[in-house]
């Protein structure tokens, strides 16, 4: 059994509170119109990789990362699959240019989300967490 999971916060846990609001693309207090703007909290990765390791059952569940998105999807070949769709579709390569950025730029998504992935003890490590040769 494994679980792969992407979402934005921090690798190492933090004092404070990381509770945030969206309202019309926006970021608004989360006082503001209750029930009308999207609530989040940023994912505390080291402590979810603490619960996840614990043994259930008698078993220890092994951790894979976290890692940010950008090396997750660096080593799964985002770049290379990008470069082949934009050589098979020139029309859309700049906007396949511009997605790809987007998830893997440090000042986009790429360092702002992370992903973790939790398998069972025996399993090797999931893809896009081994740097490959």
């Amino acid at each position: 059994t494994a679980a792969l999971f992407i979402d934005y916060g921090h690798t190492q846990t933090q004092i404070g509170d990381t509770l945030q609001a969206v309202g019309n693309h926006r970021a608004v207090s989360p006082l503001h119109a209750p029930g009308e703007t999207d609530l989040t909290a940023q994912v505390d990765f080291e402590a979810f990789a603490l619960h996840c390791g614990w043994p259930q059952g008698g078993v220890k569940a092994e951790i894979d990362g976290p890692v940010t998105q950008a090396e997750f999807l660096g080593r799964l070949g985002i770049v290379e699959r990008a470069s082949r769709l934009m050589a098979a579709n020139p029309a859309k390569a700049a906007a396949i240019e511009a997605g790809v950025a987007r998830l893997i730029a440090p000042s986009a998504m790429g360092s702002r989300f992370k992903a973790i992935g939790i398998r069972s003890a025996g399993l090797p490590k999931l893809p896009g967490f081994t740097i490959m040769a």
